[in-house]
């Protein structure tokens, strides 16, 4: 009797463990069907790699301070530097740089930053995600103490992209796809938009600024604006829409059995160009023109900036004359009497050290600009002086802007316009 009883326990006892086992391991298989798709999905969304950020002197030398501790002195004509979240830029009063903001394996651009003379920068943010699976944007924050930056920033096709510049007074979401201006000092930051949407977060509220607006924060923290801007006195300028917006395509060249060119708007790694294209010998242009038809006699300032790329041209400089190089800008204005004036603006690439090309035009009315030569296949950005004041030099000065045209000039070319602005401020 008491063996049976012992027996019977015994299987109880096995029942309650082989159930014990069995529902445990049902446990951990459940466990495991769930945890395991949510840890990969986790992984897949919070996985990041470093976009490519590379900086590129333009004038003068930078200070490039890497998170290592060590630091360079970059210069301009120096092959561009790759730098990393974390890196300082302190620029002297006479640098300029671009920043090229690309994706992890180089096929997308997220944006160029023109970073101007006495900016002092850190790049604390830089994050983009690992697979292409995941739902997270691209992350680009940068802390400005000090200075003025310029954006533009792609449309990012595959996914969004989250732009963010911190300042002693607050922070600026920007917009892909826009063209901005942040500027920091100890008084005041501010945002200009030209073209997109910025997001102002202060400590005392929150501003939303849209194309051509302006926003400012003060050292009280309390957001101001929507403010106006400097005037463009320049339609499609960013050349979002088709270029009958605003724009007259113009080619022609100087024998009819060869291609006088072409002028189109191009969408390259998210970003609208227009490409002045041409392969041929003798004399071609291909260019965009607008009729502008603006007084200035209620504007104090006026300012040309644009965003180029030169490829290629097959002319040394700009010609034997000075006046074919492969991208220009002409700007026609009248003096207060009506007479017809030029302003002119060249920029080059590749110098022929076997001809002796001119480094301004010789056959166009002056005032006359020295021509400014770019990298080849790198991007730039070109800031005017203040037009007004240039051209009343001779006494003569601008009362009205008649016309602006940009094109390319020579024998082959290929070039790139990202975008243009001319700003009257009063």
């Amino acid at each position: 009797m008491a063996d049976s009883t012992i027996s019977s326990s015994v299987v109880r006892d096995r029942t309650r463990t082989a159930w014990t086992v069995l529902l445990s391991a049902l446990g951990v298989f459940i466990a495991l069907m769930i945890g395991i798709p949510i840890g990969v999905h986790q992984l897949i969304q919070r996985s990041t790699v470093e976009p490519q950020l590379t900086l590129q002197a333009v004038q003068g030398g930078i200070q490039v301070e890497f998170p290592d501790g060590t630091t360079r002195l970059l210069m301009a004509g120096q092959p561009p530097l790759r730098v990393t979240e974390g890196t300082t830029i302190l620029h002297d009063a006479g640098g300029e740089t671009l920043l090229a903001v690309n994706t992890a394996d180089g096929t997308q651009a997220l944006g160029t930053i023109q970073i101007y003379p006495e900016t002092q920068l850190q790049i604390t943010v830089a994050r983009s995600p690992r697979y292409s699976a995941s739902h997270q944007p691209h992350r680009l924050e940068v802390a400005m103490k000090t200075g003025r930056l310029r954006m533009l920033l792609a449309r990012a096709a595959e996914r969004p992209a989250n732009f963010r510049v911190h300042t002693a007074q607050g922070q600026f979401l920007l917009g892909v796809g826009g063209s901005y201006t942040v500027e920091a000092a100890a008084e005041h930051s501010q945002v200009t938009v030209r073209e997109g949407e910025a997001l102002i977060y202060a400590p005392k509220g929150q501003l939303q600024v849209w194309d051509n607006e302006r926003g400012i924060v003060g050292q009280d923290g309390l957001p101001t604006g929507p403010l106006p801007p400097e005037r463009d006195l320049i339609v499609n300028g960013h050349f979002r829409l088709p270029l009958e917006s605003g724009w007259q395509v113009r080619t022609q060249g100087s024998d009819p059995s060869q291609s006088a060119g072409s002028a189109e708007i191009i969408s390259t790694a998210g970003q609208q160009a227009v490409r002045f294209f041409r392969e041929g010998t003798g004399h071609a242009e291909s260019g965009i023109y607008q009729l502008l038809n603006q007084n200035l006699r209620d504007y104090s300032r006026l300012e040309l900036h644009l965003s180029g790329r030169i490829d290629a041209h097959s002319l040394g400089v700009c010609g034997v004359l000075g006046s074919e190089c492969p991208l220009m800008v002409r700007i026609d204005y009248e003096d207060a009497l009506g007479n017809p004036l030029q302003w002119l603006q060249g920029f080059y690439a590749w110098v022929d050290p076997a001809a002796q090309s001119p480094l301004l035009c010789e056959t166009c009315p002056p005032p006359r600009q020295q021509h400014e030569q770019h990298l080849p296949g790198a991007q730039f950005f070109y800031d005017s002086p203040d037009l007004i004041a240039t051209l009343s030099t001779d006494g003569r000065p601008p009362a009205r802007i008649t016309s602006i045209a940009v094109y390319a000039s020579g024998h082959s070319y290929d070039v790139q316009l990202f975008d243009i602005e001319l700003l009257a401020g009063e």
